[in-house]
C-alpha cells in the first residue's frame, strides 16, 4: 500500500490494524535489531492508537475505551470525529484525558488517513469503535511483528 511515495506494509492481526510506518520492507520483512520486549518481558514501545467515530457512544463503547487502555502501550490517542452528538468525544475525553480530538465530515477510509496523519510513533494501531480487545490482545499480536512474512 503506497502514500506520498513512502512504501507501507501492513498486516491485519486480530481486531485491529497495526502497521509499521515510514520503512521500506523487503520481503522477508525484519524488526531492523531493535527490540520490544525488555529482558524481563516488559514491553519497550508505544504506539499511538487511531480511532474514527461517528456517535458511537453505544452501551459497549466504554468498554471498547477501557480495553484498549489496558491492553496497549499508548503513546497518543487519536480520534476523528464525524461530529457526534451522542456524547462520544465526551465519553473519549473521560477515558483519555490527553487524547487528539480531530472534527471531520470525511468519511471512514479519508478519515482513517487523517488520523494516520498524526500517527509520530513508528507502529500505530487502528480500533474500530464497536470493538472490544481481549485480553493479551497486544502483546500476542506483537510477538508475530518481527516474523511477518511479506
Amino acid at each position: 500500500m503506497a502514500h506520498t511515495g513512502t512504501l507501507r506494509k501492513s498486516k491485519l492481526l486480530g481486531w485491529g490494524l497495526i502497521e509499521k510506518r515510514n520503512k521500506i520492507l523487503s520481503v522477508t520483512y525484519s524488526m531492523y535489531g531493535f527490540h520490544l520486549f525488555s529482558p524481563n518481558g516488559e514491553f519497550n514501545m508505544k504506539v499511538d492508537v487511531v480511532m474514527c467515530t461517528w456517535n458511537s457512544n453505544k452501551p459497549y463503547f466504554v468498554r471498547c475505551l477501557e480495553s484498549i487502555k489496558r491492553e496497549v502501550p499508548i503513546h497518543h490517542f487519536i480520534l476523528i470525529d464525524r461530529f457526534s452528538t451522542d456524547g462520544t468525544v465526551e465519553a473519549v475525553s473521560e477515558e483519555f484525558s490527553h487524547a487528539l480530538i480531530k472534527r471531520s465530515n470525511a468519511r471512514l477510509a479519508f478519515s482513517r488517513k487523517l488520523g494516520i496523519d498524526l500517527v509520530d510513533t513508528e507502529f500505530f494501531v487502528c480500533v474500530d469503535s464497536h470493538i472490544e480487545l481481549c485480553d493479551g490482545w497486544f502483546k500476542r499480536i506483537m510477538n508475530y511483528v518481527g516474523s511477518i512474512q511479506g
